[in-house]
């Protein structure tokens, strides 16, 4: 019986293959952005925004007001501004029902019965005309 050596060759594969996993990683962390891309794909061309099942929306495990705020469709076809946020005592989806008349919104956490099912970016707010 010979003895084994690792040889050149052997290292090269073992840090290409090390390389296939890091790019593997990579790929999952970056599918998460894969609906934003095409929402700003969409609005960039002019395209109306499309919603999107709500698997696929932004989720933050940040502080409240860094979490950002989407489009979220109601089961019963209302639409509001809609945030996930983890850190809460009850994470979970919160719907902001002040229809735009509370500056910072006045958010409620979403029962079972009002789950988002779809979302969309915000759309983007008009200019403000100058005097």
């Amino acid at each position: 019986m010979t003895d084994w050596y690792p040889t050149e060759n052997d290292e090269k594969i073992n840090d290409l293959m090390t390389q296939l996993r890091e790019a593997k990683a990579e790929i999952e962390r970056l599918k998460k952005y894969l609906p934003i891309i095409m929402q700003i794909e969409a609005i960039s061309n002019d395209k109306e925004p499309i919603w999107q099942p709500i698997e696929t929306a932004p989720k933050s495990k940040s502080i409240w007001f860094e979490t950002p705020s989407i489009l979220g469709k109601l089961p019963n076809g209302d639409v509001t501004r809609i945030k996930y946020h983890e850190i809460s005592k009850e994470p979970g989806w919160f719907g902001d029902f002040s229809n735009g008349k509370i500056k910072n919104g006045c958010w409620l956490k979403l029962n079972e019965f009002h789950q988002p099912t779809h979302w969309m970016p915000l759309p983007t707010p008009p200019r403000r005309r100058k005097k």
